[in-house]
């Protein structure tokens, strides 16, 4: 199936890989102060995407550097996005993402990436929420407890590994859990069946698809979602090494492998809506 305009008909939700974050913060430091509306605007829209998760990075061996960097990229993100008719909408919700469907703009979600190395000062975290971050990108949570609960106090969306399942996760409480699958990888299927059952939204990434290769990427999305459930898998990346958007490709592979449109509709975006509904309230 080539047509894929069903997708146009609810919400696309992808995540921006660190590759596209670099091109928009220096678009920004060449004074371009509009980088994400002229370098990815038309290519979004065209595409039929509602909504770009953009991670902001925190950590790394000079994470001081990288904080400061961090804030002014997202200095940047709130004066474009202040522009009259910016075409772009800061989300602190999921009923913002519904206005940015209902009036044309492409929403921009943003989550704290790396934010483990606030583990000696979780008050910073509280900045990172008063600048929009409304999801928290941690590694190995055992050990970043206070973060989470924190993230936890203030409504924001933990986003873990798969299977990275302990007492720190309410069953109550949805999350995300990202993998990035390699060729020739295979994630445990009881890691997959797991953290569906505990709550966990997962989000995959696939080197396939980096490759620009939508048949295989579908094919591995497709066991996911035959193990967990199509209401528990999301996309991460929606694009490839390239960095070309191509939602309509991999719905198209997806349709053929055997989900239906209500399905597809589920793993491009409706889950993830779903998601921020219970937990940004």
């Amino acid at each position: 199936m080539s047509d894929c305009s069903f997708l146009n008909d609810g919400i696309v939700i992808l995540a921006a890989p660190p590759e596209m974050i670099d091109i928009i913060s220096n678009g920004y430091k060449s004074g371009n102060m509009r980088a994400v509306g002229d370098l990815y605007l038309p290519s979004m829209r065209a595409q039929g995407i509602t909504a770009l998760i953009l991670p902001l990075w925190i950590g790394g061996k000079e994470a001081a550097d990288n904080l400061m960097e961090t804030m002014k990229l997202a200095s940047a993100l709130h004066a474009e996005t202040a522009q009259e008719g910016s075409g772009i909408l800061l989300v602190r919700n999921g009923d913002d993402i519904r206005l940015a469907k209902s009036t044309g703009q492409i929403a921009l979600i943003l989550a704290a990436r790396d934010a483990g190395v606030l583990e000696d000062a979780p008050g910073m975290l509280n900045l990172f929420y008063q600048i929009g971050a409304r999801i928290v990108c941690l590694a190995g949570i055992a050990a970043q407890a206070r973060l989470a609960a924190l993230a936890h106090e203030l409504n924001m969306v933990l986003n873990i590994g798969v299977g990275e399942l302990t007492e720190y996760l309410p069953k109550t409480r949805p999350y995300l859990a990202s993998c990035y699958i390699e060729e020739g990888e295979r994630i445990p299927v009881e890691d997959i069946a797991s953290t569906a059952s505990h709550g966990g939204l997962i989000c995959m990434g696939d080197s396939a698809l980096w490759a620009g290769n939508s048949r295989e990427a579908a094919d591995r999305i497709l066991d996911f979602a035959r193990i967990a459930g199509a209401n528990k898998v999301c996309l991460r990346f929606g694009c490839d090494k390239n960095l070309r958007l191509t939602p309509g490709k991999l719905a198209s592979a997806l349709f053929s492998a055997g989900l239906s449109k209500e399905e597809i509709q589920d793993i491009f975006g409706l889950n993830i809506l779903r998601l921020l509904d219970r937990v940004l309230t």
